[in-house]
């Protein structure tokens, strides 16, 4: 609240409907809880995690179809309050704002289902072949901010009035005025933001397997997309002041009595603003895809190279914000000139608020595209023991505007369990956004948890993977152990917090292999 950070606050409210939801679906991770090689693809054999490598088709079942989906899972919390400590000259406040009865502030994140994958594999001697169709990978953010933030404020240093201001005052002295403030911002946002990457990936290969060792090639085409709308703004609704009745005493002591002292705002100006506009940027990106598969005991190692060139999400797009990043010191002033003074101690009449000099940044682009990194270097490594352990990752080259990297973390284990398969299991990967174009460090972490049932018989196997997705936990940690103002201290208060169920979801795989 950089606007009103010359005022200390007496409180203050939020009316409206406000809200930031976050979605979110991961391939590899959703179908981690059916079948460990879709997310580290040294755990892989035919044409699971073929898609990342193609060597582990080389060691296929002569014929075998998979196909999953899972269901969505969502957790809402409502903010009653934020508190939050300023430093002051004297000391370190603690202000809260308070939420309106009948007004809602939230935050929402929603683990998306549907299908998650559809593959077939066939094997001749060592030597086998498969295609797929993955869920991909699929991001987004929507945020609505409307209605007001108001309440009442007393300003950190009081307003002075000397001769130059009334002749009435004499040389030298000065009549210090502190009135209470009152008034509110509007939050206008008539198009809720929204932005939103997706990832659909169509996978086509074969594999030869020798052994410990497999090699595989294949070629995968990348349905990339990235869009982005809505617009806000932010704007003093009103800012009033008001002195009834109140004895002001001067540098002299003597008594001056403020008698229906009121203010008005002078300023015409947007605290902040922004548009984003985009037709959608698309592409369909070929890729060929190299992989070879060492199978040891105790440890598996699987490593890969995607050769494409560097691909451009193509479509119109632009963006504009607009902001008061600093105010000048002297920026508030009164214009006392509807002020008068009657017995040369009663001060009576109408004061102009006049805010000037704030200083504004703003950030402006458009375009007709965005350029990607189109190779990567995929490597994955599995400790097979009782508890497994798989790392793995991907990293983009060569150089370019924009690049997605990844590196990620899997354990999981067999419980003794009689007459089904049952595997404890975590997945959790981050995401990070680099290239010539980013300034700042950008990350997205994906973490879930679970149960996988599993039935398999003959040449039928069933499973029923049970998962939690935390991954909005997950960020909220992530973004604490990595915050850089430690001097700051904001707390939210929540009402109707998440509860168990919450972002638990359930899956459901079929399996044909002969």
């Amino acid at each position: 609240m950089l606007f009103l950070s010359f005022l200390l606050f007496s409180a203050l409210y939020i009316d409206g409907e406000n809200y930031v939801k976050l979605y979110r679906s991961s391939n590899e991770i959703d179908l981690f809880f059916f079948e460990q090689g879709f997310f580290s693809p040294a755990a892989g054999f035919g044409i699971v995690g073929a898609d990342l490598n193609p060597a582990v088709l080389g060691k296929s079942d002569y014929v075998e179809f998979f196909t999953a989906l899972s269901l969505p899972g969502i957790s809402s919390n409502d903010v009653d309050t934020f508190s939050f400590e300023v430093d002051q000259d004297n000391g370190t406040i603690t202000d809260t704002i308070f939420v309106n009865p009948g007004s809602r502030v939230y935050a929402q994140y929603r683990a998306l289902g549907g299908v998650n994958f559809i593959g077939f594999s066939r094997r001749f001697g060592n030597f086998g072949v498969g295609i797929s169709y993955g869920g991909g990978y699929r991001l987004g953010v929507q945020a609505s901010l409307s209605g007001s933030i108001y309440g009442t404020f007393q300003s950190e240093e009081a307003f002075e009035f000397t001769h130059e201001d009334f002749s009435e005052i004499e040389e030298g002295e000065i009549v210090r005025v502190n009135p209470e403030f009152s008034g509110g911002v509007s939050l206008i946002n008539t198009v809720p933001l929204k932005v939103e990457y997706s990832d659909f990936p169509i996978f086509l290969g074969s594999g030869y397997n020798y052994g410990p060792l497999s090699v595989g090639m294949g070629l995968k085409f990348q349905n990339f997309r990235l869009m982005g709308e809505g617009n806000f703004s932010a704007r003093i609704d009103s800012l009033a002041v008001r002195v009834e009745d109140t004895v002001v005493i001067d540098e002299d002591g003597d008594d001056w009595i403020i008698e229906d002292f009121s203010g008005e705002l002078d300023l015409d100006e947007d605290l902040f603003n922004g548009t984003i506009s985009s037709t959608g940027l698309s592409t369909m990106h070929p890729v060929l895809t190299l992989g070879t598969l060492f199978d040891f005991p105790g440890m598996k190692i699987s490593l890969g190279f995607d050769f494409g060139g560097n691909y451009d999400l193509s479509g119109g797009y632009s963006w504009n914000f607009s902001w008061v990043d600093s105010l000048t010191e002297d920026f508030v002033s009164v214009d006392s000139s509807n002020l008068t003074i009657i017995d040369d101690s009663l001060i009576t009449g109408v004061a102009v608020i006049v805010i000037d000099e704030m200083l504004r940044d703003s950030t402006l682009d458009s375009g007709s595209g965005l350029t990607f990194s189109g190779s990567s270097f995929n490597f994955s490594f599995l400790l097979d023991m009782p508890l497994k352990v798989g790392f793995n990752g991907r990293l983009g080259f060569p150089v370019s505007d924009y690049s997605l990297n990844k590196l990620g973390l899997c354990l999981y284990s067999r419980l003794p369990v009689p007459g089904i398969g049952v595997d404890l299991g975590l997945a959790a990967d981050c995401i990070f956004l680099g290239g010539t174009e980013v300034d700042d460090f950008i990350f997205i972490p994906s973490a879930t948890f679970g149960l996988s049932f599993s039935y398999e018989r003959d040449y039928l196997g069933f499973y029923l993977p049970v998962k939690y997705d935390a991954s909005h936990i997950a960020s909220i940690v992530l973004n604490n152990v990595l915050e850089d103002n430690e001097d700051e201290e904001v707390v939210i208060n929540m009402r109707g917090s998440s509860n168990i169920w919450d972002n638990l979801s359930f899956g459901l795989g079929f399996r044909v292999k002969m």
